[in-house]
């Protein structure tokens, strides 16, 4: 089993529920996990749940900026495929 079915298999489930948790209790989390295969070296996960960027660390506020200049770009990226 390579990262991306074990991400699948194992994390993605809990990832879910986490997610859910954090969105009911009004909980910010930033997750990011590097999962890299030989098809795609790049591959990486991420989960954000943030209501508003002034309520987390300086830290957190520039990687959830990051995040969605880099989604941005890999759902344009994925666009065009």
């Amino acid at each position: 089993m390579n990262r991306e079915e074990i991400y699948d298999k194992e994390i993605e489930p809990l990832m879910n529920k986490i997610h859910t948790i954090c969105e009911k209790k009004d909980i910010n989390m930033l997750a990011e996990f590097y999962i890299p295969i030989d098809e795609r070296p790049g591959l990486c996960v991420s989960t954000v749940v943030i209501d508003d960027l002034e309520r987390i660390p300086r830290y957190g506020r520039e990687f959830a900026r990051n995040l969605q200049i880099s989604t941005a770009k890999y759902a344009r990226r994925s666009d065009k495929q």
